[in-house]
């Protein structure tokens, strides 16, 4: 395994766990149910962890791929992929700071409207650098191998 397939492995956590961890946030806010407003906080605890490592192999996938033509043709789309991977890192490992807190702080009786607003942010911010990195593999073949047999 080449170290450029690291990174798809990892970029569905952060993800799927952000939409995720937001939903419950949401649904257990509108429902008022403590336990799913903590379901919501590990998830989002969860997704800011695993940022890290997806921001990280994303690093080592660009630097493995730089000599690609595939590379060259997509070279601004990766770059504002690249640009929008750094603010979701710092977006989602804030978020998951301040979920982690809510969690070791108990939510209360109030509902955490500000995290809930920061969690959409996010959710947002995530699909669109995910849209980015999808279309750097549909559009531009960035990753994709062609014509290799498999024995």
């Amino acid at each position: 395994m080449n170290l450029e397939y690291f990174h798809p492995l990892f970029v569905h956590f952060p993800v799927a766990l952000t939409l995720t961890g937001t939903g419950l946030l949401i649904y257990g806010a509108l429902k008022e149910r403590a336990e799913l407003l903590r379901a919501g906080l590990v998830l989002l605890v969860l997704a800011g962890a695993m940022a890290v490592p997806t921001y990280i192999t994303g690093q080592v996938a660009r630097s493995v791929m730089e000599d690609s033509s595939a590379f060259n043709r997509g070279l601004p789309m990766l770059d504002t992929h690249e640009d929008l991977g750094l603010t979701s890192l710092a977006v989602l490992v804030s978020l998951g700071i301040l979920a982690g807190i809510g969690l070791v702080k108990g939510t209360g009786k109030g509902t955490p409207w500000g995290l809930i607003l920061m969690a959409l942010a996010a959710s947002v911010l995530i699909a669109v650098t995910a849209f980015y990195g999808g279309r750097l593999v549909f559009e531009h073949g960035i990753g994709v191998v062609v014509g290799r047999s498999e024995k």
